[in-house]
């Protein structure tokens, strides 16, 4: 049973020449906190039996709060920058172990860090490519993410972009099963390392009922590469370049 808050602004007025438009989002979502007071069983993880209940079934709980902000700026009327700002955090207590599969992060794809592939960046720097157990699709516990396009117009239908993408996910939690540094846990002196840089260019074609999108993007910084490694330009065995195809303008859409 999940219930939250939404909080949205948005300062575009319609059938009107929109110079800056900004639009801000807010959401908390919460599972299982006024389930609890009805719950029965002790809570304890290690004996399912024991978790509590509603109607002979656990429950899950958590709570996750995410923010966002859109911006577009016109400099003329066929040239303007968007950015989009993410952030999201999640956690799981009494009854959970970790968030929900459908309420944890992932990073990658057309509407994300268009260098990587959907959902296949995994939290922090954890080198998913020498684990051969470990599964293709990634989550974590939070996200952060900044993304910038440069949008010109080329004809009446056609327009180019060219953006820069960078972010991760993490958990939030250490791994209580090993005694090695995990790589994928959030920290405020190493996070900035862990972020993924990529960039590239590519071409909408609007035809007002539906938007047509093709990116080419290829990786600036991979925190999943060793030392030495990670960056553009440096000698290493992984190279990330992808091509995205979307039905609308990517990370924000506004054509106003």
């Amino acid at each position: 049973m999940f219930n939250g808050i939404f909080y949205k602004t948005d300062n575009q007025i319609p059938n009107t020449y929109n110079r800056v438009i900004s639009i801000f989002q807010f959401t908390v979502l919460q599972s299982g906190g006024l389930l609890n007071i009805s719950g029965i069983g002790a809570g304890s993880l290690s004996d399912p039996d024991s978790l509590k209940q509603i109607f002979g079934v656990p429950f899950t709980q958590f709570v996750r709060a995410d923010v966002q902000h859109l911006f577009q700026f016109k400099f003329t009327k066929n040239h303007k920058l968007a950015t989009r700002i993410l952030a999201g955090v999640g956690y799981a207590y009494g009854n959970s172990p970790s968030l929900p599969y459908e309420q944890s992060f992932y990073a990658g794809g057309s509407n994300d860090i268009r260098a990587f592939a959907a959902r296949t960046m995994a939290p922090g720097s954890i080198r998913i490519y020498e684990d051969s157990t470990s599964t293709l699709t990634q989550i974590g516990d939070m996200r952060l993410e900044l993304n910038l396009e440069y949008r010109f117009r080329i004809t009446n239908i056609l327009e180019g972009a060219i953006f820069v993408d960078m972010g991760n996910i993490w958990k939030i939690k250490d791994d209580p099963t090993t005694t090695k540094d995990d790589l994928g846990v959030f920290g405020f002196g190493s996070f900035y390392k862990q972020v993924a840089i990529g960039t590239g260019f590519g071409i909408r074609a609007d035809f007002d009922f539906l938007i047509v999108r093709l990116d080419l993007a290829f990786a600036l910084h991979n925190p999943y590469l060793p030392a030495g490694e990670k960056w553009f330009g440096t000698p290493h065995p992984i190279y990330n370049s992808t091509f995205d195809y979307g039905n609308n303008n990517g990370f924000i859409d506004l054509y106003a």
